[in-house]
């Protein structure tokens, strides 16, 4: 018999729990770097509350496109995205109808943000 033969076959369930395991380790990833950042824009001295806020949407914007882009091979990972997506709108909102609370709503933003991730992490 040939090689073939001698090779085990995975399963479906297990294969897709081994890409399910490759995609969290991804976006686990993905968000350290993000966390990161994001301390590194609260943490700056020369940004201004409006540009915090404003980078804070565009970080929000990418991780709800990574979060998004897993969800669909790890459909529980998307319900994240969700919660990710309607926060980025949300600093989008704050930004421009109420610049005058960027600055409480970047101090919010991040332990909040957290609480999410718990929740549907």
């Amino acid at each position: 018999m040939g090689m073939t033969g001698t090779l085990p076959v995975p399963q479906p369930c297990s294969l897709y729990e081994g890409l399910e395991t490759v995609v969290a380790s991804v976006v686990e990833d993905f968000v350290i770097l993000f966390q990161a950042t994001v301390e590194d824009v609260k943490s700056s001295e020369t940004l201004q509350a409006a540009d915090r806020v404003k980078l804070m949407a565009s970080l929000s914007d990418a991780f709800n496109k990574m979060v998004s882009s897993a969800g669909r091979v790890a459909p529980k990972l998307s319900e994240l995205g969700v919660a990710n997506d309607v926060l980025s709108r949300l600093a989008e909102f704050v930004r421009i109808e109420f610049p005058q609370h960027s600055s409480a709503f970047v101090e919010i933003l991040e332990p909040f943000g957290d609480r999410l991730a718990e929740v549907y992490g």
